[in-house]
Formats: C-alpha cells, sequence, structure tokens
C-alpha cells in the first residue's frame, strides 16, 4: 500500500479550497479530502494554515483615523476572529480528544481480553500440576506394587527351590538306601516300599516344581505388565510436564503483553490529559477574546472612548 506524502503545502490548499466554498476546515473533512493522514500530523499543520489565516486578516485591518467607529468595529471584527480561530482550534483539539479516547477505549478493551487469557493459562498450569501430581502418585504407588510383587515372587521361588532341594537329597538318600537292601532279601518288601514312596515323592517333587515355575512365569508376567503401565505413566507425565512448560511460556508472553499495553494505556491518558489542558487553554484564550471585544464595544449613546486605539504598526 502506496504511503500518503502528507505536506503542509498539501493541507493548506485543501483547507483554503473548502473556505472559498464556504466551508469550515476541520481535522476529519481535510484528511477525508486528502484521503488519509493521521490526526497527530493532521491538527498541527491545520492549526498552522488557520493561525496564518487569522494573521492574514489582521493584517488587512486598515485603520482609519478619522472614524473611531469604524476603528472600534474593526476592532471588534478582529476580536471575534480570534474568538472564532480558537473556538474551532478547540473543536479541533475536542475532536482529536475523542479519537484519543476511542483508542484509549480500544486499549483497554484489548488489555481486558489478555488478562481474560492470562487468568485462562493459569487455571491450565494449575489443572496440569494437579494432573502432574495425580499421576506422580500413581507411579509411586505402581512402584511399590511392583517391587512387592517382586519381592513375593523370589520369596515363594526360593522356598520353591529349597523344597526340591529337600525332595533331591531325600531321594538320593532313599537310592543309597536301595542299593543296600539288594544285598538284603529280608527287607526286600519294605525297600519296595521306600522306592515307591520315593518315586511318589518325586512325582510330587516335580509337581511342585511345576507349580512354583507357573508361578514364577505369572509373577515375571505380572511384573512385565507393571514395567509397561510404568512407561506408560512415565511417558504421561513427560506429556504433562511439556504442556506445563508451555502453559508458563503461554503465561510469560501475555505478562509481557500485558505490560506492554499498559504502558501504551498510560501514554494514551496522559494525551487526553494533554488534550485537555489544551482545549481548556483555547476555551479560556475564546472567552477572554469574547470579553475584549465587549468592553471595546460603544455604549448605546455612541459614546466614543476615553482614549484612541493605536494601530500596531505604531500609527493613531
Amino acid at each position: 500500500m502506496k504511503t500518503l506524502d502528507l505536506t503542509y503545502s498539501a493541507v493548506a490548499a485543501v483547507a483554503e479550497s473548502m473556505e472559498q466554498q464556504g466551508l469550515e476546515p476541520s481535522v476529519r473533512t481535510v484528511r477525508d479530502q486528502l484521503g488519509g493522514g493521521s490526526n497527530s500530523k493532521v491538527l498541527p499543520m491545520l492549526r498552522q494554515w488557520k493561525e496564518a489565516r487569522a494573521a492574514r486578516v489582521a493584517s488587512n485591518v486598515q485603520l482609519n483615523p478619522g472614524i473611531v467607529d469604524l476603528i472600534l468595529a474593526q476592532i471588534a471584527e478582529t476580536a471575534s476572529l480570534a474568538s472564532n480561530d480558537a473556538n474551532m482550534r478547540a473543536a479541533d483539539a475536542e475532536e482529536a480528544m475523542g479519537q484519543l479516547a476511542a483508542e484509549l477505549e480500544a486499549m483497554e478493551g484489548r488489555l481486558a481480553g489478555k488478562e481474560q487469557e492470562l487468568n485462562t493459562a493459569q487455571t491450565q498450569v494449575l489443572r496440569h500440576q494437579g494432573q502432574l501430581q495425580e499421576r506422580a502418585r500413581e507411579l509411586e504407588e505402581l512402584r511399590d506394587l511392583t517391587s512387592k510383587a517382586i519381592n513375593e515372587a523370589e520369596e515363594r521361588a526360593a522356598a520353591d527351590r529349597g523344597q526340591v532341594e529337600a525332595l533331591h537329597r531325600k531321594l538320593e538318600r532313599d537310592s543309597i538306601g536301595l542299593d543296600r537292601l539288594e544285598a538284603l532279601e529280608a527287607e526286600l518288601h519294605q525297600a519296595r516300599q521306600l522306592i515307591k514312596g520315593s518315586a511318589d515323592d518325586v512325582a510330587m517333587a516335580r509337581q511342585t516344581a511345576a507349580v512354583a515355575e507357573e508361578r514364577t512365569k505369572a509373577q515375571s508376567y505380572r511384573a512385565h505388565q507393571a514395567e509397561l503401565r510404568e512407561a506408560k505413566l512415565e511417558t504421561q507425565l513427560q506429556g504433562l510436564q511439556e504442556q506445563q512448560a508451555a502453559a508458563l511460556a503461554l503465561e510469560r508472553k501475555l505478562k509481557d503483553e500485558i505490560k506492554t499495553l499498559s504502558k501504551a494505556s498510560s501514554s494514551l491518558q496522559a494525551r487526553c490529559v494533554v488534550q485537555q489542558s489544551e482545549i481548556a487553554r483555547l476555551r479560556q484564550a475564546a472567552r477572554k477574546a469574547e470579553a475584549k471585544d465587549d468592553d471595546r464595544t460603544p455604549d448605546r449613546d455612541g459614546a466614543e472612548p476615553a482614549a484612541t486605539p493605536r494601530d500596531p504598526r505604531g500609527t493613531v
């Protein structure tokens, strides 16, 4: 988009054209004629043109020393023009003040929106912290349960191994006793009974070992499942930590934006105060001009003033 080349000559030309058409130039109307430009740039240029116009009008006033009434009328006209000019400048300042107030209102709306986003982000951070604490508690409980299950499985496996070793030792003793009974025919029957009992013990020991192995497998499976769940919880915990970090970064960003908006809002408020002071000053100047005009107006009887006014150039 092409940037408008805003100069004093362009503003003055538009203002002169509007004055010739019987229109009173203002910041808004001049901006419309130019097709753009900011109030802060147009306003001082238009004010400079109005001051130059007032100076031209004042310099063109030709005082007639022989006709006091005409002099007074010219002076009154000059004061009226100064009063009108002050009023127009006050109106322009009020218009600029309105623009500043609109910008300030928009800035305050943006600031309120950023504060709402900050509250939302802080709420998310608190929620994520609660979820992190809950996941950490679940992970700790799962680790305790896994450790307890592994310890119980190891204790059961150790006990089963002890039983198997005891049965093996008994089987060895029974085997040794069998060799000795081969030479003793009288004790053959008793040896056979012992062998049968030993065989039953061996079968029972094998069954016990099989049961212990199945228990060990089951405990290993449960431990594996617990490790998988622990890994899943750790993944969720890492994701929540990343979300919390993102929420904290968003919170810092929103705080920076709110700080920037607050500074801009303070600057706009300061500009509003300056504009209000300028409006008051212009209004006071207009009132002084009007009061001066009233003081210099002849009374109803047509009495002349005590002192003859002097020409600003030094002639009577």
